[in-house]
């Protein structure tokens, strides 16, 4: 028997590294690019199918082995599982805390994990196009902000364990190409493709997130994101 968990985007126990998904910070591009590299032990997760499709006609690699060995979990939760008879998928955007305790987190601790990271201001501003991309009236961005929940503006959740920070290195969404290769290269890892551009193309006011957003927004985004402001040099 074989549970599907909620946690992370690709695990690669070949080359040591783990990626964690986060929300409009590039790491959809990130990962299709980082699926030429993987072996069929690694761990990819399917992506939406707009990004699936992308990943196809770019002849990329698709997601492979999201199920965990029943037997990887922790005693606990095997128990809770076989009682219960719960189904869970590995999926984008939620906890590195769960692919430790899928996989054992000595295990994971092994690995080097990293995850792609952002300005908060500008990720709130991106996510605020791509979720209100398909409504017949956008809500004013303002009112976005202050009514989204500290997990959908905040990434903290993601790439914490026990609310302290997970990662050994991150990838900044302002020097992606660079700071990708410099996590990559200590890892024997050079990319033999370029980094494609998925959701790239919904956000349609280019301006600086400060000249979007109200005093209001832009001190609930720097409360909400403290600790990855802090630790990630953004203020």
């Amino acid at each position: 028997m074989r549970v599907w968990l909620h946690a992370l985007v690709i695990i690669s126990w070949r080359h040591g590294f783990l990626v964690v998904k986060t929300r409009k910070t590039a790491s959809t591009s990130v990962e299709l690019a980082l699926r030429t590299v993987l072996d069929r032990r690694d761990v990819a997760t399917k992506l939406a199918d707009e990004d699936e499709a992308l990943a196809a006609s770019l002849g990329l690699p698709g997601p492979q082995n999201a199920a965990v060995p029943l037997l990887a979990d922790g005693t606990s939760t095997l128990r809770r599982l076989v009682r219960s008879r719960e189904r869970e998928v590995l999926r984008p955007h939620t906890w590195l805390a769960t692919a430790r305790r899928a996989y054992g987190a000595e295990r994971i601790d092994a690995l080097t994990t990293f995850a792609v990271v952002r300005d908060p201001w500008e990720r709130a501003v991106s996510m605020y196009w791509w979720r209100t991309q398909q409504l017949d009236e956008r809500p004013h961005i303002d009112d976005f902000v202050l009514s989204a929940t500290p997990e959908l503006l905040s990434i903290w959740p993601s790439i914490s364990v026990d609310g302290v920070l997970g990662l050994d290195a991150f990838v900044r969404f302002e020097h992606l190409d660079d700071d990708l290769r410099a996590v990559l290269a200590p890892l024997g890892i050079t990319l033999s493709v370029d980094l494609p551009h998925a959701k790239s193309a919904t956000r349609q006011d280019r301006r600086p997130a400060r000249e979007q957003l109200s005093a209001a927004s832009q001190e609930r985004i720097a409360e909400v994101c403290a600790r990855e402001i802090e630790a990630f040099g953004y203020g």
